[in-house]
This record gives structure tokens, C-alpha cells and sequence, in this order.
């Protein structure tokens, strides 16, 4: 008996988790248009005078590379910075996987 509902709640679970996939598409692929930056310099960075360099730099101090869309005035951020690299400075197209991330935080009473 103990392992039939082992089994069911573990087929609950796969339903439950199918359905939230199904329900929100999973993550869905996006084209935008703007420019690769840093965390230094952020918006002032999208223009055809930001240096590799100085990303390199930033990214050696800790920073991040960043992309900026001047659409939506949106900083992005990048999970492969080193290929970013080569399209500093000039205003390119990205296809992007954007995840949406919700966290639900419940307080107790008295907080």
C-alpha cells in the first residue's frame, strides 16, 4: 500500500509539472536588437565606441556583460560572455531564450 502511493504521488507530480509546461509555453524565443555592454557602463556603453577592452577589463574586475535594447531600454543579461565579446561595439540581433522566474513569499503573522 505504502508503495502504491509512492507511485501516485509521483505520477501526480509529472502531471502537475507537464501541465505548467504546457500551460506556459516554456521559455519562449525572442529576437532583439541592441547593443553589448557592461555593468559599468550600462546604457552609455550601447554606441560604435565601447571597446572590447574595456569589457574585458570590467569583466576582469568582477562585472558583467550586458546587452541593452534602446526598444524596450532593457539591460539583458548574457550567459556566454566571451562570445558576446566580439559584438562590442557594433549594434547586432540576438535570439534569446528569456525565462520568467516568479518567487511567491508568504509572511507569517507579526512580520
Amino acid at each position: 500500500m505504502k508503495r502504491f502511493f509512492t507511485i501516485l504521488k509521483a505520477v501526480a507530480l509529472g502531471l502537475s509539472i507537464s501541465a505548467v509546461l504546457l500551460a506556459s509555453g516554456g521559455a519562449k524565443c525572442h529576437s532583439y536588437r541592441g547593443w553589448v555592454t557592461d555593468s559599468e557602463c550600462g546604457r552609455a556603453g550601447a554606441s560604435p565606441s565601447h571597446t572590447r577592452a574595456h569589457v574585458e577589463q570590467v569583466l576582469s574586475r568582477g562585472g558583467q556583460v550586458l546587452f541593452f535594447v534602446p526598444a524596450t531600454d532593457e539591460l539583458l543579461p548574457i550567459a556566454d560572455p566571451v562570445a558576446a565579446l566580439e559584438h562590442v561595439g557594433v549594434e547586432t540581433t540576438i535570439d534569446a531564450h528569456v525565462e520568467i522566474v516568479i518567487h511567491k513569499y508568504t509572511a507569517s503573522a507579526g512580520q
